[in-house]
């Protein structure tokens, strides 16, 4: 038996939700931003949300 791939995997559940719908994988990522300089220490925590069908080279430039 062959080595499974997460190519596989993805054409394996596109194959089992059918024609009309699409497969897309999403990408979360967070980080801790300072916001405050006086009062404390204050941060937030923002969660960005990307496609995982955007091209890498496309999907993480910073602008």
């Amino acid at each position: 038996m062959g080595k499974s791939t997460l190519g596989d995997a993805w054409h394996y559940y596109q194959s089992v939700i059918g024609p009309e719908e699409t497969v897309n994988p999403a990408i979360f990522a967070s980080d801790a931003t300072h916001v405050t300089n006086f009062s404390g220490d204050g941060k937030v925590h923002p969660v960005y949300i990307s496609s995982g069908q955007i091209q890498a080279d496309i999907r993480n430039q910073p602008n």
